[in-house]
């Protein structure tokens, strides 16, 4: 199974990279929560924007999108799927 994952500011800065595809082969589906803490065992540097490893708690300083659509921790994933992880907006 592999998933497209695009990062944006300030995820890219400590990644490197704008996208990457992670192709996670032992399972046909993975829920948003294990993908997120893959995503984090590959790039442990992202822990410096949370000071914490509790996905719950990076989960609420984060926003994931599917096809415009946000997704909770719970979220199952497929083959194929494209995500994209960014700060939340604030506004004014």
């Amino acid at each position: 199974m592999k998933i497209l994952i695009e990062f944006y500011l300030p995820f890219r800065e400590i990644i490197g990279v704008k996208k990457i595809e992670l192709e996670i082969e032992e399972k046909i589906t993975i829920t948003l929560r294990e993908l997120l803490k893959k995503i984090i065992t590959r790039y442990p540097a992202l822990l410096k924007l949370f000071s914490t490893d509790n996905i719950e708690i990076i989960y609420q300083n984060i926003t994931v999108l599917k096809s415009g659509n946000l997704l909770l921790p719970e979220a199952v994933l497929t083959d194929g799927d494209i995500i994209k992880i960014f700060s939340p907006m604030s506004g004014g």
